[in-house]
């Protein structure tokens, strides 16, 4: 073999292997669209693309070729091993070893993070076993995870899955396990939920349904029109229902837009001395309406310099005004409010008086152009 077929036979390997290495990286990046749960096709697949490039080394006879281009090949593979995600058998492997320490009262932030750190479909899967655990703490928890997992993704398909398998915690046995299972579905945005999972939820409205206050304020914030009749023919039999009930029946109507029930519920309202009991247990609820003729009370009682609550000093109750828990109940829901709220729901600021000064201009240019933001409970 003369000077000129080498080269031509080093070259031309040269070219099988670079295409070789292209096709591997193709068809790794074709597995991982497909999301692929092993590496059974990989491996499979990958000792025929590089027999079938590698310009059949074995009949070489260039021996330091032949060791290089297999060293090459070698590392291509495990590289490409390395890179092939394992996510569905760690998210089984991790929800078993969360769920194992959760049930011996361990906590592990470590654990909770790389849980987080999968795709939330992972989780979703790897959780739902658990929510048919003979245990109703571990069935709460696991339910918990999942909806956590959906609340993280901006995938429609996604978050509805999350949303289905918490739907179900309304069926269980244990009444705990129910009601977390209706606290985790108002942290759900109403887009997640479909026709038959409206359906579902007015189905639980009738005596006896556990938890039933708060399924009534669900329906409301999800919008369910079909209830609207039936919650005023409800408000009528009072011997059915209690006054908690037929009000927060009052309550999502008025989210729903029904005027005859927003009206009711600001009629009621100015009734109603102003207290820090109805600062703390009434405010809340009008805060839930989003209706701007019930946020105009709210706002007026943020205007208002009388002191009709009291600081939280156990030993010397000092009459204050309630301005400041007021602003704590409406910023989360108005959009482009001057003030913050962190997690816990408290107020960022750095000064009182400011942040009260701040708050009372704004209100003052936009008591009436304000937006609310419905997409929250």
């Amino acid at each position: 073999m003369d000077r000129n077929d080498i080269l031509k036979k080093r070259s031309g390997c040269s070219v099988e292997v670079l295409k070789g290495f292209m096709l591997l990286i193709n068809f790794s990046v074709f597995l991982l669209k497909m999301k692929l749960k092993t590496f059974y096709s990989y491996l499979c697949v990958s000792p025929c693309i590089l027999r079938g490039s590698l310009c059949n080394l074995k009949n070489a006879k260039f021996t330091n070729m032949n060791h290089a281009s297999l060293v090459f090949a070698f590392i291509v593979v495990i590289v490409g091993f390395s890179q092939f995600p394992l996510t569905a058998q760690n998210s089984k492997t991790l929800s078993e070893s969360y769920i194992e320490k959760y049930n011996h009262h361990i906590s592990d932030a470590a654990l909770l993070n790389q849980l987080n750190k999968l795709p939330a479909e992972e989780v979703i899967e790897a959780f739902i076993p658990f929510t048919k655990d003979s245990i109703s703490t571990i069935r709460s928890e696991a339910r918990q995870q999942i909806a956590k997992a959906g609340f993280r993704s901006d995938k429609p398909k996604t978050r509805h899955s999350a949303l289905e398998i918490v739907m179900q915690g309304l069926d269980d046995k244990d009444v705990g396990t129910i009601g977390l299972a209706v606290n985790l579905l108002t942290q759900f945005r109403p887009a997640d939920f479909d026709a038959e999972d409206r359906y579902i939820l007015s189905q639980k409205i009738k005596p006896g349904t556990p938890y039933l206050e708060k399924i009534i304020l669900l329906t409301g914030y999800v919008k369910i029109p079909d209830l609207i009749y039936n919650y005023r023919q409800m408000l009528l039999e009072k011997e059915k229902y209690n006054s908690r009930i037929r009000l927060n029946m009052q309550l999502a109507l008025a989210r729903m837009g029904d005027t005859t029930a927003i009206q009711s519920v600001v009629n009621r309202i100015k009734r109603i001395t102003i207290s820090d009991n109805m600062v703390y247990e009434v405010y809340p609820l009008l805060a839930y309406t989003r209706q701007k003729e019930v946020f105009g009370l709210l706002l007026e009682t943020i205007m208002s310099d009388s002191k009709d609550c009291h600081s939280s000093n156990p030993d010397k109750e000092t009459p204050i005004i309630c301005a400041f828990r007021v602003i704590e109940m409406v910023a989360p829901y108005i959009i482009d409010f001057p003030v913050k709220v962190d997690a816990s729901g408290e107020i960022i600021f750095e000064n009182y008086s400011k942040t009260l000064d701040e708050v009372r201009a704004w209100i003052a240019v936009h008591k009436t152009d304000y937006t609310l933001n419905d997409e929250k409970y």
